[in-house]
């Protein structure tokens, strides 16, 4: 075989068999970019919402713990408020006050705290009704530079309206 061919084989090689870390590195690219993609397909399926939840819980209870100084009242704050985001995501206003009420006896609340969930609660509804998402788990972290990381497992129930809507056409 001449050696001019032989060179071609080489290159031709090359071409259809790029650097694996490449190719690993490409087909990481891809499937992040997929589960970005994703779509409900099946009840329980795990799939990224198209909202930051924990963004905007966090923006959802900002004053209230701007205002806290204490570590622990700061994550009082952030229980509460993922308490409030809970309550106020459904049911009626009757139904709501009631749980309210529920819930601050059951965690032994003082008035400060009562006149805060109610606030959150009352922001939840006016300012963030259109998310409809509800909170089923969480966890609450403080970083080394002293801010509050919240990490939200979540399940979006507009989501799961527009899958029963599907089922029926």
């Amino acid at each position: 075989m001449s050696s001019s061919k032989k060179r071609k084989k080489d290159i031709h090689k090359k071409k259809r068999h790029p650097n694996p870390d490449k190719r690993a590195k490409l087909v990481d690219g891809l499937t992040e970019h997929v589960k970005k993609q994703a779509v409900v397909h099946e009840v329980g399926e795990k799939t990224p919402h198209k909202h930051s939840v924990p963004d905007l819980i966090m923006e959802f209870i900002k004053d209230e713990l701007e205002a806290r100084t204490g570590q622990d009242e700061q994550r009082e704050i952030i229980n509460a408020g993922i308490t409030c985001w809970n309550m106020g995501s459904f049911g009626e206003p009757a139904d709501m006050e009631k749980n309210l009420i529920e819930t601050v006896k059951k965690v032994g609340a003082d008035e400060r705290l009562e006149q805060t969930m109610r606030k959150l609660l009352q922001r939840k509804v006016t300012d963030y009704n259109e998310y409809k998402y509800f909170i089923t788990d969480y966890e609450i972290k403080r970083t080394v530079t002293g801010t509050w990381d919240l990490t939200i497992a979540s399940f979006d129930f507009t989501a799961l309206a527009a899958m029963k809507e599907a089922r029926k056409n």
